[in-house]
């Protein structure tokens, strides 16, 4: 039984990763879902964050730009900062160094781990956890509705990837 239901779960992320192309092709999130489904995929499985909400997020921090620079240091795709990398190296033993952030692969997977370390603070509420990846854990923690219109955006691209 435990095996139909992997087999079943992976024929479902194969489909999902390399279906039909959405009726949105050639959208911004088109292009971001084309390059980025597949480590999106993969490091979701790993760190257990639905990839459509990993794409969208590219989306929203980046504009799907490896290169992106944010005005208080984040870096890459995710534009993950210094501290939320050092939690995420800390937690996961990965290793990655602040330039390997402008690498689209390991940003993904440190993002999608940042993420899970803000779902895992928050019991499990991921439109928390996605609140806190923009605000903070503390300022979530203290404003239940710090950042809401960041998760809502996130949440309208979401509907897109």
């Amino acid at each position: 039984m435990v095996v139909i239901i992997i087999v079943l779960a992976i024929a479902l992320v194969l489909f999902t990763a390399f279906g039909m192309p959405s009726a949105n092709a050639g959208t911004a999130m088109q292009a971001i879902k084309d390059k980025y489904r597949i480590p999106a995929i993969k490091y979701g499985v790993l760190y257990g964050i639905p990839f459509d909400i990993i794409l969208a997020m590219i989306q929203q921090e980046s504009s799907g730009n490896p290169l992106a620079k944010g005005s208080i240091g984040e870096r890459g795709l995710m534009q993950l900062t210094p501290p939320a990398l050092q939690d995420v190296n800390a937690k996961y033993k990965l290793g990655f160094s602040f330039d390997d952030m402008y690498d689209a692969e390991k940003n993904i997977q440190a993002g999608t781990a940042y993420l899970a370390i803000c779902r895992a603070y928050f019991y499990g509420d991921l439109q928390k956890a996605i609140q806190a990846y923009n605000a903070g854990m503390g300022t979530v923690s203290k404003n239940p509705q710090a950042s809401i219109a960041y998760y809502n955006s996130v949440m309208d691209k979401k509907n897109y990837a």
